[in-house]
C-alpha cells in the first residue's frame, strides 16, 4: 500500500490511492484523513488547483492539474477531530 504523496513540497499521508496511466498522462486518485488543526491549510492547498505532484513510492513526479474533489458538505471542526478528504 502506498503511503504518501507531495503536492507542491506538502507530504500528505494517504490511505486509499489509485493510478491510472493514459499515454503519457497519469491520472491519480487519493483519500486522506485531514486534522481539524491541518484543514485551512490543506483546503487552501487544494484550492491552487495546480500542484507539482511526487509519489516518491512509485518514483513519479509530474505537474497536475486538480480537477476534482469530494469535501463533507458540513464540517463542524472540534478539535483533535480527523476529516477525510478525497
Amino acid at each position: 500500500m502506498l503511503n504518501e504523496i507531495v503536492l507542491n513540497e506538502t507530504t500528505i499521508k494517504v490511505h486509499k490511492y489509485e493510478e491510472e496511466k493514459e499515454g503519457r498522462l497519469h491520472k491519480i486518485s487519493v483519500e486522506f484523513p485531514v486534522r481539524s488543526e491541518d484543514y485551512h491549510d490543506i483546503t487552501t492547498l487544494l484550492y491552487k488547483g495546480t500542484f507539482d505532484v511526487k509519489v516518491p513510492e512509485r518514483d513519479l513526479a509530474f505537474r497536475a492539474r486538480f480537477y476534482n474533489t469530494l469535501l463533507p458538505l458540513q464540517i463542524y471542526i472540534l478539535k483533535g477531530r480527523l476529516e477525510s478528504l478525497n
